[in-house]
């Protein structure tokens, strides 16, 4: 089951859904990689702090779901907007069916689903309609 809280810092605290319908419907958007792309930048391996999960977004938060929209920040370049929460990613990684792929000689992976399908069988039944809408974003 999907969690609403996810991490304690950050300057705006803890990254957070209103409801589970938020939830899968961000799920369904990720999971259609349309407007978003998720990376794990290994800043650690430059001499910051730590690792960080981003959900870089490339479009308008227009129908993104209030959590997202109060926690996205200002992107850079061609990213309008991202989320930093290595909680979340790391959710996604271990509850949701998706997977790092490992780009040689780069400090950032990208997270991506290892399937449609398989995140879909990650969806309890009564947030399959949401997650299909966040999905056909």
């Amino acid at each position: 089951m999907a969690r609403l809280i996810y991490g304690k810092r950050g300057k705006n605290g803890p990254f957070t859904f209103d409801s589970l319908y938020d939830f899968y419907f961000f799920l369904g958007i990720l999971t259609g990689q349309k407007h978003t792309k998720i990376a794990w930048e290994k800043n650690d391996e430059q001499g910051a702090w730590g690792s960080e999960g981003r959900v870089q977004i490339y479009s308008d938060l227009d129908f993104f779901p209030q959590g997202v929209i109060k926690r996205a920040t200002a992107g850079v370049g061609n990213i309008k907007h991202r989320v930093n929460s290595n909680d979340f990613v790391i959710d996604l990684l271990e509850n949701h069916s998706f997977c790092e792929i490992q780009s040689y000689g780069r400090s950032t992976s990208e997270i991506v689903p290892t399937s449609k399908l398989d995140v879909q069988y990650t969806v309890p039944e009564e947030y399959l309609e949401i997650f299909n809408e966040g999905l056909s974003q």
